[in-house]
């Protein structure tokens, strides 16, 4: 937990360091908690990025109560945990030296891939998510899942006669919270390939007949269809990076597995299989010799 130090001052006679008492969103026996501190923790909770609205001076007063008690429970637990010899067990020992080879590995790992990850490639990464989705469609749709083809077939023919498309589902439907519910629009390989198959292929603002899937019997409306929009560069940035990032890692890891000549074992070992005497029979086995 970041805190202040212990002020300047006797906390015994309750002379604490004026500077930092300017400072102090909460002061209790022996030390203050600063605005300064408060805001250390909320950056590293948001990931180093804090913006001005989740700082702590301009959160709603039932949060900054909830954020400042939070961190002094914290610095008091500590404190006492310290002072009762938790800290030199040899439990909290190992359970340290873990957590401390994990960051060492995970700050290595994220070294590597930096350093595989630039401006450059992730805009290269950019152009080809471009060209996966140049001249795609998507579709936004309605559906009606049913259990079985004699209703999903009665379901059709009342949409067809006229009845609306969400009272008849709310009827029929597996699903009564969200009766014929719309669905966003989807791209290709999003979905089951029986449900792609339909939308894909039918006319804008039809319904199509009910067909089978491993969930039941589908009835779908076409509601929409346009060109695939993707997102700008920037808007997609940060996804990219991450994806890009974790290639990285996959791959190092791979060559690092491949450069020590690893070998797994126990699949060798279970692949063994034990030699058996060709003429051997179970049965005899827990028969006596003859005497």
């Amino acid at each position: 937990i970041a805190t202040s130090p212990d002020p300047v001052g006797d906390p015994a006679s309750g002379e604490l360091d004026p500077t930092l008492m300017m400072q102090a969103v909460i002061s209790y026996d022996g030390g203050v908690i600063t605005l300064n501190d408060i805001n250390q923790k909320l950056t590293q909770l948001s990931g180093g990025d804090l913006t001005e609205a989740r700082r702590f001076e301009n959160l709603p007063a039932e949060v900054q109560e909830s954020v400042a008690k939070s961190l002094l429970v914290s610095k008091l637990l500590q404190k006492e945990a310290e002072a009762a010899g938790v800290a030199s067990s040899q439990k909290v020992a190992t359970m340290l030296a873990q957590v401390k080879e994990q960051i060492i590995q995970q700050e290595y790992l994220e070294k590597i891939a930096n350093k595989q990850v630039s401006d450059s490639t992730i805009r290269k990464h950019y152009d080809k998510v471009l060209t996966q989705f140049k001249g795609q469609e998507e579709v936004k749709f309605r559906t009606i899942v049913i259990a079985n083809e004699a209703d999903a077939n009665k379901a059709y023919d009342e949409i067809q006669a006229g009845a609306e498309f969400t009272t008849v589902a709310a009827k029929y439907t597996n699903d009564p919270t969200e009766p014929g519910r719309e669905i966003g629009y989807m791209r290709r390989g999003s979905h089951l390939p029986q449900v792609e198959e339909a939308l894909f292929s039918m006319p804008l603002g039809t319904v199509h007949a009910p067909f089978k899937t491993d969930f039941g019997w589908h009835i779908v409306k076409l509601e929409d269809r346009r060109a695939v929009t993707v997102p700008s560069l920037e808007e997609m940035k940060p996804q990219l990076q991450r994806e890009l990032k974790q290639k990285a890692i996959h791959e190092y890891v791979e060559k690092l597995l491949n450069k020590h000549k690893v070998q797994m074992m126990w699949k060798k070992k279970n692949e063994a299989k034990p030699e058996v005497e060709q003429n051997f029979r179970p049965e005899e086995a827990s028969e006596p010799a003859e005497r």
